[in-house]
């Protein structure tokens, strides 16, 4: 989710207020490669064609819906499960594992940082399953 970069008909970026969101799947480290991706116990690997990062995305939220939620309702939450950390892309000439075109995104997994998190916030915030 987020504001996305557009540009005008010569290329230059322009402000942009609509917000936007996409379904980005989560992906196996190996996906992202070993100069991105370190540490699969604070990191997640996401993206696809044209479904990766790009500049001014970092902070962005990655978050998944869960029907099952962990707060009982039956209506569903969303649960912000990474945020932005940093990409990689080539979508026309380059080629990464055999794959032309590839696009993806390297996110801070929010669970690794949970005791973090519940202190900064005096217990109101804490990650789904964990007290």
């Amino acid at each position: 989710m987020g504001f996305g970069k557009i540009h005008d008909k010569n290329g230059e970026p322009i402000g942009n207020n609509q917000l936007y969101d996409a379904e980005i799947p989560l992906q196996a480290p190996e996906h992202c490669g070993s100069t991105l991706f370190h540490n699969n116990e604070t990191e997640i690997c996401a993206g696809g064609f044209q479904k990766g990062t790009e500049e001014g995305d970092s902070g962005g939220p990655l978050a998944i819906y869960r029907t099952n939620s962990c707060s009982g309702s039956q209506q569903g939450t969303w649960y912000l499960i990474g945020i932005t950390s940093t990409g990689e892309y080539e979508l026309n000439n380059g080629e990464k594992n055999g794959t032309k075109g590839y696009d993806h995104g390297v996110y801070t997994r929010v669970s690794a940082y949970h005791d973090w998190i519940k202190e900064a916030t005096k217990g109101e915030v804490t990650c789904c399953g964990k007290s």
